[in-house]
């Protein structure tokens, strides 16, 4: 384990979002993990997937998240992301059942997504003067517009929804709402200087949506009389009654399928185009793959 010290570079680094490379520039000078002091407060950072086994699974009860909650729990309320110790355990057998793969086998609600994104690249080449893309946003767009059709029942397609649209206002909201989230974060102890108004704005917009969302998903439920698959709203309703609870499991959920997939497509991409061999093997399989 390397210790080092927040310096002025990690701050220019993240304002020039290149935080990630100098991180992964001081992991390879040590054993994958980092201890730092910074605000008076000692933080790890590591990757070594012996430390990741012993925090999520054999030794999980020696770690506590509880310190997440207070900075996430403006946006996040109460949901497996935040909670701790029994609180969590409750938690997550309320969603547990409602998040089998059983629930998700069927593919047909992807189709419209991905068609929005390819006409998504399709405007954003035609607008510029060389044919480059910035798929990131695009991506981040794509996993919002899926997991809310598996989760919510309904897809906000953020991808083809206008600008002024209460669906591109949500995705904007929640977009800013987990970016201040992520520098919210980066201070521990003083997670309450970020944000302000726009922050305490963001987690508003957020919560109202998801709200009118759970109302209409309730609704549907109601009038069909159980002749129709219920949605994740209404089954986890079920199962927690108290509506800022609903409110904080679907937004925990609804953070992380975003997040973690929209991230895993740009960096295949990134990696990708960068070796061009391996994409040229993964397009053959494609290509040969029937459907």
């Amino acid at each position: 384990m390397r210790a080092c010290a927040i310096s002025e570079r990690w701050i220019q680094a993240d304002s020039r979002h290149q935080l990630l490379q100098v991180i992964l520039f001081h992991m390879r000078q040590s054993e994958w993990t980092i201890q730092q002091r910074f605000l008076n407060k000692t933080i790890f950072i590591t990757v070594d997937p012996a430390n990741l086994e012993a925090m999520l699974n054999s030794k999980a009860r020696d770690y506590s998240i509880s310190p997440r909650h207070q900075v996430a729990a403006p946006l996040s309320g109460d949901g497996v992301f935040t909670l701790d110790g029994e609180a969590w355990r409750r938690s997550r057998a309320r969603i547990r059942p409602h998040l089998a793969h059983g629930h998700y086998e069927d593919l047909s609600p992807m189709q419209q997504p991905v068609d929005d994104l390819l006409a998504a690249m399709s405007r954003s080449a035609d607008a510029g003067d060389v044919k480059t893309v910035d798929l990131q946003p695009l991506f981040f767009g794509l996993t919002l517009d899926v997991t809310t059709s598996l989760l919510l029942g309904e897809s906000i397609r953020s991808l083809a929804s206008g600008v002024d649209s209460p669906e591109r206002a949500f995705a904007d909201a929640l977009d800013r709402g987990l970016g201040f989230l992520a520098r919210r974060f980066r201070l521990p102890g003083l997670h309450w200087l970020v944000g302000g108004r726009a922050w305490r704005r963001a987690c508003a917009d957020v919560h109202a949506f998801i709200d009118g969302v759970v109302d209409r998903n309730l609704a549907k439920a109601a009038a069909a009389g159980g002749e129709k698959k219920p949605s994740f709203p209404s089954r986890v309703a079920e199962a927690c009654p108290d509506r800022e609870a609903l409110r904080g499991q679907i937004v925990n959920v609804l953070g992380a399928g975003r997040d973690t997939t929209a991230c895993f497509l740009s960096r295949t991409f990134f990696v990708l185009v960068r070796h061009p061999d391996a994409l040229s093997k993964l397009r053959t399989e494609i290509a040969n793959t029937p459907i």
